[in-house]
């Protein structure tokens, strides 16, 4: 009985470890411009052609879609920043013209990316950090 337990709650786990991932892997978006991507937690990021932002995250956050943000370039140094309110969250995306290697495939990019967002009913922020590329970069 009690090694039928623990199979149990052994399968459970891996089911519920395996969901929050493949939730993270299915973003497609055809008119994506520049996508981006972290780790512990794990998270993706995709900003569309309307400056939509769709982020998809293991952690509290979960999922943000927006159709469109504020878009701003940062003063004295080579940033964008993408702002947007959902009924539901808020989030803040910065992109950073500097050289960003991804912790987990050690692959090297040219934005390094701060996320930060919270659930309205939340007190305080969740402070994200990653890498990215603008797909039609010239």
């Amino acid at each position: 009985m009690r090694l039928k337990l623990l199979v149990l709650l052994l399968v459970i786990s891996v089911l519920l470890v395996n969901c929050g991932k493949n939730n993270i892997e299915k973003i497609v978006l055809k008119d994506a411009i520049f996508t981006a991507e972290g780790y512990n937690p794990a998270w993706k990021l995709k900003i569309d052609s309307n400056n939509g932002i769709h982020f998809y995250s293991n952690s509290n956050l979960d999922k943000i879609v927006t159709e469109n943000s504020n878009v701003h370039a940062m003063m004295d140094i080579s940033a964008t920043s993408y702002n947007a309110k959902t009924d539901s969250a808020q989030i803040k995306v910065e992109i950073f013209r500097k050289q960003c290697i991804n912790s987990k495939t050690h692959t090297e990019t040219k934005y390094e990316v701060r996320v930060v967002a919270k659930r309205n009913e939340d007190d305080n922020y969740t402070k994200l950090k990653g890498c990215g590329s603008y797909l039609l970069e010239e």
